[in-house]
C-alpha cells in the first residue's frame, strides 16, 4: 500500500488533508493509514530556517537564496534514551559490548546528517510531480527531507518490501499511485527516493517503471522523467555501478537519471526497531520496541538504553544535521519557527 506524508507544521491543514485523503480510502487501509501517519509525521517538525551563505553581501541576502529548516524532535517525546558511559578507549570490555549490541557511530551519523541536507536540496529542486518512497528503507531519509522542506516535498509511500515475490502486488500499486499524480501533461516528472545497497531493487523498481508506461496508452504520448535518488554506504558488496547503469535502461519516451549519495553507514537501513517499521503478513506495520545499542564517539564507547528506538534515533538524526547546519560556513541561520510547529 502507499502513504502520504504531510508533515506541516498547521494542524488545520494536516486535517484537511487526512480527510481528503479518508474519502480515498475506507475500512482497515484507512486505520492503518492513520496508524502510520501518527508515528511518523507528529514525531518531528521544522525548528530553525537556514539559508545558503553563497549570494551573502555584507550581511544582506539576496534574493531567492536556497532555504532549507533543520528538523527536531517535538519536546514531549525528547530523552527517549539514556547514555550509560563505559570507557573512553576500545579496551576487551568494548569489544565485547560491541559484538552483544548494534554499532552505532557518532561520525557515521553527523556524515548522513551532512548528506540529509545535500538530499534535501535534490529532491526539492528537482520538482516532480510525484516523490515516491518504497519502504522499509526510504522511511527515515524520506521522513527528515519531507520536513527540511517544510513540506515542499510530499512523499507518497509504496511497500516495497519483498518485491521480487510481490512484484504482481507491487505493480498494481504503483500503477494506482502513478494513475493518481499523472499531471496529463506533456511531461511527467517521477522521483524516487531510496537506500540501496546492490542496486538491485531500484533496478527492478525501473523495470516497473516501464512497465507501467507501456501497459497504459494514456501515457504513449508523455515524456517520462524518472530521478533515483539512492542513499548507499561503503560496504563490501555496495555496488554503485549498477545503481548508476539504471540510466542506461532509458529508451523512447522514457528517460532515468541517477543521482548517488554516499554515506559511511546506512545505520537503520534494516533495523526495524530503529526505524519502527516492521514488515508482517505482507504488510507494513508500525512498531515501537525498547532496546540497547552501542554509541562511538571519538574512541568512547557508551551503551545507549532507549524506551523507543524509533524516536532515539529521529533524536540522534535530526541533532546531527542541526549540529552540522549550525556548524556550516555554507549556511546562516535566518529564522526560528518552532514555536509554530511544536505540539502544545
Amino acid at each position: 500500500m502507499s502513504f502520504s506524508l504531510q508533515a506541516g507544521v498547521n494542524a488545520g491543514g494536516r486535517i484537511l488533508t487526512i480527510l481528503i485523503d479518508a474519502i480515498r480510502m475506507t475500512g482497515a487501509f484507512w486505520l492503518r493509514y492513520l496508524e502510520i501517519m501518527s508515528t511518523f509525521t507528529f514525531t518531528m517538525a521544522p525548528s530553525g530556517q537556514f539559508a545558503s551563505t553563497f549570494g551573502y553581501s555584507a550581511g544582506i541576502a539576496n534574493v531567492d537564496l536556497p532555504v532549507i529548516w533543520n528538523p527536531g524532535v517535538f519536546e514531549h517525546l525528547r530523552d527517549s534514551y539514556k547514555i550509560v558511559e563505559y570507557e573512553n578507549k576500545l579496551t576487551r570490555l568494548g569489544d565485547i559490548l560491541t559484538v552483544q549490541y548494534p554499532i552505532v557511530k557518532r561520525e557515521d551519523l553527523d556524515s548522513y546528517g551532512e548528506v540529509l541536507v545535500k538530499l534535501a536540496h535534490d529532491v526539492k529542486d528537482n520538482a516532480a510531480h510525484i516523490n515516491i518512497g518504497p519502504l522499509r528503507g526510504a522511511f527515515r531519509p524520506c521522513s527528515i527531507v519531507d520536513v527540511m522542506t517544510r513540506s515542499q516535498v510530499e512523499y507518497q509511500f509504496l511497500n516495497y518490501t519483498r518485491h521480487v515475490d510481490r512484484e504482481v502486488e507491487i505493480l498494481r500499486e504503483l500503477s494506482h499511485m502513478l494513475l493518481q499524480h499523472d499531471p496529463e501533461e506533456k511531461e511527467f516528472r517521477i522521483q524516487i527516493t531510496d537506500t540501496a545497497i546492490g542496486g538491485y531493487g531500484a533496478e527492478h523498481l525501473a523495470a516497473l517503471l516501464s512497465r507501467v508506461k507501456a501497459g497504459h496508452s494514456r501515457y504513449s504520448q508523455q515524456q517520462w522523467e524518472v530521478n533515483f535518488n539512492l542513499l548507499h554506504d561503503t560496504r563490501v558488496n555496495a555496488n554503485p555501478g549498477k545503481m548508476r547503469g539504471i540510466a542506461s535502461k532509458s529508451i523512447g519516451g522514457l528517460k532515468f537519471k541517477v543521482q548517488l549519495h554516499e554515506v559511511p553507514d546506512l545505520i537503520t537501513e534494516d533495523y526495524d526497531g530503529g526505524l519502527g517499521l516492521k514488515f508482517e503478513g505482507g504488510e507494513i506495520r508500525p512498531c515501537s520496541e525498547r532496546g540497547n545499542f552501542v554509541l562511538i564517539s571519538n574512541n568512547a564507547i557508551s551503551l545507549v538504553q532507549s524506551d523507543d528506538l524509533k524516536i532515539t534515533f529521529d533524536e540522534l538524526f535530526t541533532q546531527s544535521v542541526t549540529d552540522g547546519l549550525i556548524m556550516s560556513d555554507e549556511y546562516k541561520q535566518v529564522g526560528d519557527i518552532w514555536n509554530q510547529s511544536r505540539l502544545k
